[in-house]
């Protein structure tokens, strides 16, 4: 897996640090990699002013980083500030976003933050309607309700797709 090799890694830091620079933020620890999976990898780079997060996508997803600029722009107010990315790498930095909801509502058990935060999600989407066509130009895919009944019976025509599914989750799928 690339994402834990020393040459990519050392890319990956220098990227980080030259983006720090550019934005005015001073570097204050070293950078850890804290998330680690198939498809994407997170960094965390502690500086002066709090830390900052990295994220890298395998190619096939590679479009968030644009898709997140898209949203950014539309609506800043609703995700964290996005300092940098490089769309041509699919990797983006953006500023710490506070605590994560499955760690507040792990410690609270507390549901009823979901009220709170489902109407911004709304609010975000329905902003986005208007840059839909940027979006999909990028990469994001298509998953309009008009497209999803056809896109969900290819699904289920897709052997090598349905090949880690139990027969029981088959007949649930079907």
């Amino acid at each position: 897996m690339v994402w834990t090799e020393p040459y990519w890694l050392e890319s990956v830091h220098d990227w980080i640090r030259l983006q720090l620079e550019r934005v005015g933020l001073e570097a204050a620890g070293e950078i850890e990699q804290p998330h680690v999976r198939p498809w994407s990898t997170v960094l965390r780079a502690p500086t002066s002013s709090g830390p900052v997060w990295f994220k890298a996508n395998v190619p096939a997803l590679a479009h968030e980083a644009a898709v997140i600029e898209i949203l950014a722009g539309r609506r800043p107010d609703l995700l964290p500030e996005l300092l940098a990315t490089d769309l041509e790498r699919g990797w983006m930095l953006q500023a710490d976003g506070g605590i994560r909801l499955r760690e507040v509502l792990e410690k609270s058990r507390n549901y009823d933050v979901w009220e709170q935060l489902l109407p911004l999600y709304a609010e975000l989407q329905i902003a986005a309607a208007a840059d839909r066509e940027r979006l999909l130009a990028v990469g994001a895919p298509d998953r309009r309700l008009t497209l999803l009944p056809g896109q969900f019976e290819e699904l289920l025509g897709d052997k090598e797709a349905l090949a880690s599914l139990s027969e029981n989750e088959l007949d649930r799928l079907r």
